[in-house]
């Protein structure tokens, strides 16, 4: 399948999500917060990738990473701030955002086909940008096999 196929369209599963779903997951895992989180624009570089939805929810001086699976069979989830009973209002939040304002959200298979009508410099300047902003992206390309530290044992004789 060539960059230009469809390939990075939103799959149907994460498509069919409408509020009257997102509405009772709140109502059955939040105390409400989750509808002002969306209202008070606390969701910020939400984007879609395929079946993948993600963002950062602010909330006073903690942001917390979220990210949501749809398939065929379920809706799956994962939010850093570490909720085991449920489904956070995190979570319901980014769902909201996605029902409602799904056009705001980064398409990042459409920054991919951009990303290959980009000439070799551009490239180089564009992973150095981000890089800058997130060293840690550098194990993308310099993948660590064992990230176990090698311990010295002759340190510890004395």
């Amino acid at each position: 399948m060539s960059i230009k196929d469809n390939k990075y369209l939103i799959s149907k599963e994460l498509d069919s999500i409408n509020e009257r779903e997102i509405a009772i997951l709140d109502q059955e895992n939040t105390d409400g917060s989750s509808w002002d989180y969306y209202c008070n624009g606390q969701i910020i570089q939400a984007t879609v990738y395929n079946n993948r939805i993600s963002g950062i929810i602010k909330e006073l001086a903690d942001e917390f990473h979220v990210e949501i699976t749809a398939d065929e069979n379920e809706i799956s989830s994962n939010c850093s701030c570490g909720f085991k009973e449920g489904v956070c209002n995190h979570v319901v939040a980014l769902l909201y955002s996605w029902v409602n304002d799904r056009e705001d959200f980064v398409n990042i298979g459409t920054l991919v086909r951009r990303l290959h009508d980009k000439d070799k410099q551009e490239l180089i300047e564009i992973t150095e940008r981000i890089f800058e902003n997130n060293p840690g992206n550098v194990r993308f390309i310099n993948p660590v096999e064992n990230d176990e530290t090698e311990i010295d044992n002759d340190f510890f004789d004395v």
